[in-house]
């Protein structure tokens, strides 16, 4: 895994992991309301705290020509990288600091507690989903590569806003991807996700690159996109 995520500059750390590329002071966090700047390093809060878990069928991810027919469990976060007017899962990705004592309330677990239950419990597969899980990389990375090791697939569901360096190295461990391309244009992402087009291309070409297996998501949205 790469060292570290983030670059000191003065009084502010800047956070390497998604394309907005946040200076943070110290004790502040980045837009996302999930990665800190701590004493100069850019840390999760939350990492290992699950804000949901189900056993889904694969087709809910959604995914439909990986492993069809099968159940998987489904692991939610806090958080994400985009602030889309539309979000459907508001409630969990778009938290603020006042939120922060609802989250910790949650379990917190560690890749190995993870991968540990999927084993005992039989299952053959995990989504990272729900809210944006690449805000948790570090947490991803880990389960990902154990669950790699124990012959559990590994199933990203995101909105592919990350820098390419972590995303090469994260990506040797997936399996599958959906990835949710909001529109096909810049203007509808600056508008209404608050975020860039450019960016989520490059991961998906990234990922094809890297034979991970594929499926693209669209929401339409009647009258924007």
């Amino acid at each position: 895994m790469i060292d570290r995520l983030y670059l000191k500059e003065d009084d502010k750390t800047r956070c390497l992991l998604c394309p907005t590329n946040c200076s943070v002071k110290d004790g502040e966090f980045g837009v996302c309301n999930v990665r800190k700047n701590v004493n100069g390093e850019i840390i999760n809060n939350y990492s290992g705290i699950i804000s949901a878990i189900h056993l889904d069928p694969i087709e809910k991810k959604p995914l439909y020509h990986f492993m069809p027919g099968s159940k998987i469990l489904s692991i939610g976060f806090f958080g994400c990288t985009m602030k889309c007017q539309f979000c459907q899962n508001h409630t969990i990705s778009q938290i603020q600091k006042k939120d922060e004592l609802m989250i910790n309330k949650n379990k917190k677990w560690s890749p190995k507690e993870m991968v540990d239950f999927l084993i005992d419990s039989g299952y053959r597969s995990i989504a990272y989903t729900y809210s944006e899980p690449l805000l948790y990389y570090e947490w991803v990375y880990e389960t990902a590569k154990l669950c790699k090791e124990s012959g559990i697939k590994n199933v990203l569901v995101t909105n592919g806003y990350i820098n390419p360096e972590p995303a090469k190295e994260l990506l040797r461990y997936i399996d599958a991807l959906n990835i949710d391309y909001k529109s096909a244009t810049e203007v509808f992402y600056k508008r209404e996700c608050f975020a860039q087009l450019d960016p989520v291309r490059e991961f998906i070409k990234m990922a094809f690159e890297s034979k991970v297996h594929i499926e693209v998501t669209t929401l339409v949205i009647e009258g924007k996109n």
